[in-house]
Formats: C-alpha cells, structure tokens, sequence
C-alpha cells in the first residue's frame, strides 16, 4: 500500500552557499550562524553543519505559499533561533537534539529546522503560528483554518501517540519525512464520508485506521503515489486508485472484493478491487 498524504510543502530551490575543503578541514565551528541569500533576495540564516565541514540551509525565508500540496498545510514561520543539534527530520523526535530550553522544531513555512524555544499550546489544540506548540509538535493541518499543534512521531516505529491519535500522518522537511500523530476519525473509509467540510476520509494507515485529509479528485484506476491523490472511497495500491469494499457488489469488472478480513486489521470488514 501506498502512503496516505501526498508529499508535503514543495522543497524551494535554495541558492546554497555551502562549501566544503576537498581535503576534508573544517571551514567553520558547528552550531554557529552566518546570514545567507534567500530566493527572491530576502536575508536569512544558515548554520555550521555538525561535521564543521558545510553551511546548512538557508532558513527564516519567507515562503511564496503557505499551503502545501498534500492537504497538509504549514502555519506561518516561527522567527528562527538558530539551529544547534537539529538537523535532520528524527531530530524532531529527540528531546536533547537543541540546547537547554530549546527543542528541535520546524522553523520555516518551506518545512526547514532549527533549534527553537518551543510554545505554550498543547497537543490537538487550535494554533496559528510554528511558535505557538509545545516541543515535540507543530503547528500543520489539513487547511489554515484547522491547524492545531500535532505531535510528531515515527511511522512504523513504536507508538508514542497521545491517546485518540494515531501515527498516520506524514510531513515532508527539509531535512526529510516525519510522522504526524492525527487524530482518531470515525469516518467511513469505503464510503469515504463522515468528514467536515472538503475533507475526505481515506486509510490512515496499513491497519486500515481512517483519518480525515484534504480530499483527491484521481479516478478508480488512474495512477497515483498516495491515497489522497484519489476521490474519497478510493486507496492508492501498488500506485493505482483501487475502490474499497465489502463484497463484489461495488466492484467493477473485472475488478472483485479481495482481502477481507486480511488487509486490514482494524477494518476487518473492508477489502480493495483488484482485477
């Protein structure tokens, strides 16, 4: 099965001002800051890679859109305060990656990292801008005005999510893939129905757990790479929209209803329409 979302903020096309020694000497002490060119001309921020070896990123850029791509959008930018330990997406995760009162965060609307003081606003709750979650989340969701501080987590790892949520969710940094912790929908995943406003209720994850996303407009049998490429009752398998089912009868031939009872644990009852 394919992954739920689709990828997340487009990467910008940074004008890097990395450089390394072919020799392999360090050009700079790790952790600290020097100011760099940002697309369109704007000033912002890179830091000394761990090794001592590169500059990092530019970050603290504005973004030209705030809205990603894959039914998961970012808030505004928290003003940067220079990364430190943080430089990859599992840094997220690790609560001694930035220094004391500090925590690795995404700092940037382009999906960028760095050390920050990390907010106030708890888990789920209703936020407005990356400064506003307490460590370990960030301020996303599926359209700006249903972003709340979602913690993050590691898909396929071992389940920190706070209760009523679930490891189905995925944000594309900078710095790569993080797994978002959503909440718990009760939405009819074969109907794809039982979602507010544009939302559609698609397989959250390989136990086939539903979870409410920014709905597709991809047709049964027309390629994809997530789920929510698709319409709303579809799953991207094997990177082809196939309809979830219960029994034959909503197939189309020469499609059946296969794997009921085996694909989908929490979802016993749904199988796909393969040919």
């Amino acid at each position: 099965m394919t992954a739920l979302f689709k990828p997340a903020l487009p990467l910008l096309a940074l004008l890097s001002l990395s450089c390394s020694d072919d020799q392999g000497a360090t050009i700079c002490d790790p952790g600290t800051t020097q100011p760099c060119a940002c697309p369109g001309g704007a000033m912002g921020a890179q830091a000394c890679e761990k090794d001592g070896k590169s500059w990092g990123v530019c970050y603290g850029c504005p973004s030209p859109d705030d809205a990603g791509a894959d039914g998961v959008t970012i808030a505004d930018a928290a003003p940067p305060d220079g990364p430190g330990g943080c430089t990859k997406a599992a840094d997220l995760l690790d609560p001694g990656a930035c220094g004391a009162g500090k925590a690795c965060s995404i700092v940037g609307s382009d999906g960028t990292l760095g050390c920050a003081v990390p907010g106030t606003t708890a888990f789920h709750q209703p936020c407005s801008d990356l400064s506003a979650c307490v460590a370990g989340s960030g301020c996303l969701g599926a359209s700006m005005s249903s972003l709340t501080c979602l913690p993050f987590c590691e898909r396929g790892g071992v389940d920190t999510c706070p209760a009523g949520s679930a490891c189905t969710g995925v944000f594309q940094t900078l710095a790569g893939e993080i797994g978002l912790c959503m909440p718990k929908a009760t939405c009819d995943i074969v109907t794809g129905t039982g979602c507010s406003g544009t939302l559609g209720c698609y397989v959250g994850d390989s136990d086939g757990n539903p979870v409410c996303v920014a709905a597709g407009t991809t047709t049964e049998g027309a390629s994809c790479k997530v789920s929510n490429d698709c319409l709303p009752g579809l799953v991207c398998s094997k990177s082809v929209c196939r309809k979830l089912c219960h029994d034959s009868g909503v197939c189309t031939s020469p499609t059946t209803c296969q794997g009921v009872g085996i694909v989908f644990s929490a979802a016993p009852t749904v199988g796909i329409c393969l040919p």
